[in-house]
């Protein structure tokens, strides 16, 4: 007895299905009815195993089921392993359905099933309930909280090139989308200037809302986004022996794309960045008698590229 209990004590009794083809369900729902196995079905693909891993834990399942292409994936959670078996991509037929539930059931590597209890005797004179039906269940929010350094190169002003500190936080409402908002930061080392008679310094940072949407194929990711918001550039030093000191604020939009690897919660990857800002100003000389000779351009349009660590709370 205690040899058998050990038997078919085995896997849980949850099953995450993230595949909403009705066959393929009904097929699998089938296929693993003997183990009296809870199939919770999940609208999309975790797309990574270390997602399937976070939605495994949160609905309380050994197992969690998903196609990639023509790929039929298994990920076992007791194991941190997913294996693939080659399947239909797109809608499946009943037979085609039946096949894929077969390949699910061996890559799980179940135990024999438990014996028929009085509630599932098949005899004639009683009748066995009907299976339990499938559970739904939603992802969680997720916040993505982001750091990196970046080299600025802008066109068409007095800047040149420079360094870059970014920053980013970013809220995804479901892990069933790939949409998040939040916000995005950044700020420049100074550019130095000695023109006109100014000598100096100038310096901006930027605050932006934004959105982004990212598109994960197993551990690898690509997020494009776009942002808007406000750029503020300072400038400081002297002019012809007088302190001067002068800030502009403008708008400016931003629009790129982030590759990246991760790592379970954790991420690292490169970023490019396209920067527009309508409004840049220009400094000119203010002393008078000597024409208005220009100080210093302020970036209007640059390129920014980078590295970046990310981590996501709450996966």
């Amino acid at each position: 007895m205690l040899a058998a209990t050990r038997t078919f004590a085995g896997p849980p009794d949850r099953v995450v299905l993230a595949d909403p083809d009705p066959e393929l369900r009904h097929a699998v729902e089938s296929v693993l009815a003997p183990w009296r196995l809870v199939v919770v079905i999940e609208a999309s693909p975790p797309g990574d195993d270390a997602r399937a891993f976070t939605r495994a834990e949160r609905a309380g399942a050994r197992f969690v089921v998903w196609r990639e292409g023509d790929q039929l994936v298994v990920f076992d959670r007791d194991r941190k392993l997913s294996e693939r078996r080659p399947a239909r991509a797109g809608s499946f037929d009943p037979v085609t359905a039946a096949g894929a539930a077969l390949s699910v059931k061996t890559m799980m590597r179940l135990p024999p099933p438990p014996p028929p209890t009085a509630t599932n005797d098949t005899s004639p004179g009683i009748v066995a309930p009907p299976p339990p039906p499938p559970q739904t269940v939603s992802g969680g929010i997720e916040l993505r909280i982001e750091a990196g350094i970046a080299a600025r190169v802008a066109g068409g002003s007095d800047a040149g090139p420079g360094g870059r500190a970014l920053f980013a936080v970013m809220l995804r409402p479901t892990s069933d989308l790939g949409l998040r908002i939040g916000a995005r930061a950044d700020l420049g080392t100074e550019v130095t200037i000695d023109r006109s008679g100014f000598k100096g310094g100038w310096s901006d940072w930027a605050v932006l809302a934004a959105v982004s949407w990212t598109i994960a194929r197993g551990p690898w990711e690509l997020e494009p986004y776009l942002a808007g918001g406000v750029t503020r550039g300072t400038l400081d030093g002297t002019e012809m022996s007088t302190a001067r000191t002068e800030t502009a604020t403008s708008a400016t939009f931003r629009g790129g794309a982030a590759g990246r690897r991760r790592f379970g919660l954790f991420s690292a990857g490169l970023g490019v960045e396209l920067a527009t800002t309508p409004g840049a100003p220009t400094y000119t000389r203010m002393t008078m008698g000597m024409g208005t000779p220009s100080v210093f351009e302020a970036p209007s349009f640059s390129v920014v590229i980078g590295i970046n660590l990310a981590a996501d709370l709450g996966r």
